[in-house]
């Protein structure tokens, strides 16, 4: 089987001749910003999907800001405060690995402040549509991030005053979920279109021992706006795999998910929710991606422990799954530990 199809019948549940390796989360680097120069010191290389030969490439799918200057919406923003898209702040902090947030809505008193806001566009640029053919015709599935809901609402808002607005403000809720709602939609859209293999949508909703928010709240309010996109991505796209990643614990949500249209979960986190009763569970409606654990595993396991884990969790999924890093790889990860995990996939 060529990589590509050896992804796309993995996480459609039917028979592939091995499980996927990829160390990637959906479509963000499994091997990122945080830890790419611990891999290019051991690895004299600065590509981990090239080095590693992931079956499964991302595509980057840039949005594209409508405004310059977002200074003005955050209050006395630190000295080098770097600003996204969306101008949601990013400021480096060592208590943060990723780097600690600014949110520009978190002093918005009205709904016309949403609705004036310069939110970003997503135009499919040639020069992605032109990536995913040159890594079809190489024998790749290729994977793109569509967007989130929760996440961006979370980043613009701030998660307090999103979750207060979802009790007590729903008219500031309704239209914070409608900005982000579209993008996401645009986004899914045109990336099947292109013929992007899985399409990656994110948005966390848990914590490491219970929902975020009550089931109800989420059926009422998040469920409601990924049943939207998802209607709308798979009329654009019938042979596109819908990806859903959300850390934490989220089981009473997986029914929702399914019943939604995901075809595929991922982290499936092992601090959170055990790999194994969710594959018992929801196995035959739903692939898994992801199932290694960054806070035990991966960051405290010694190399043998690592390969240990990984081969009992490749045996217990079996096929319709794929076993790789549940999060973002941290900086201090033994590089040790990262080569017995992909030397363990692929044994």
């Amino acid at each position: 089987m060529t990589p590509r199809q050896r992804a796309v019948c993995t996480l459609r549940r039917e028979r592939a001749d091995r499980m996927p390796l990829t160390l990637d989360v959906g479509a963000s680097a499994g091997i990122g910003d945080s830890y790419i120069d611990v891999f290019r010191r051991h690895a004299g290389d600065s590509d981990p999907a090239e080095f590693f030969d992931y079956d499964i490439r991302v595509v980057e799918a840039p949005l594209t800001a409508t405004f310059e200057d977002f200074s003005r919406y955050h209050e006395a923003p630190p000295p080098g405060t770097r600003f996204d898209e969306f101008g949601v702040g990013h400021v480096a902090s060592e208590a943060f690995p990723l780097g600690a947030e600014l949110h520009p809505w978190r002093r918005f008193t009205s709904v016309r402040e949403i609705i004036d806001y310069p939110f970003p566009v997503f135009e499919l640029r040639q020069s992605t549509r032109r990536q995913i053919d040159l890594l079809h015709e190489r024998g790749y599935a290729v994977s793109a991030a569509c967007g989130s809901i929760n996440e961006w609402c979370y980043a613009l808002r701030g998660m307090e005053n999103f979750l207060v607005d979802l009790v007590d403000d729903r008219e500031m809720a309704a239209a914070t979920l409608q900005k982000v709602t579209r993008l996401c939609t645009a986004m899914g859209t045109a990336l099947g279109r292109a013929g992007a293999d899985v399409l990656c949508f994110y948005g966390d909703m848990g914590s490491q021992t219970s929902l975020l928010m009550s089931l109800p709240t989420w059926e009422r309010w998040i469920k409601l706006c990924w049943r939207e996109i998802v209607k709308a991505v798979r009329a654009a796209s019938a042979d596109a795999v819908l990806f859903y990643h959300s850390c934490g614990f989220i089981e009473p949500i997986i029914p929702g998910l399914v019943d939604i249209g995901f075809e595929v979960l991922n982290p499936v986190q092992p601090e959170s929710m055990d790999p194994n009763r969710i594959k018992r569970r929801f196995g035959s409606r739903i692939s898994l991606w992801g199932g290694i654990g960054m806070q035990g595993t991966m960051l405290t396991a010694t190399p043998d422990g690592v390969r240990q884990t990984a081969r009992k969790l490749v045996t217990e999924w079996g096929g319709g799954a794929i076993a790789t890093v549940a999060q973002t790889v941290l900086p201090d990860v033994p590089w040790e530990n990262v080569v017995a995990l992909v030397k363990a996939l692929r044994e």
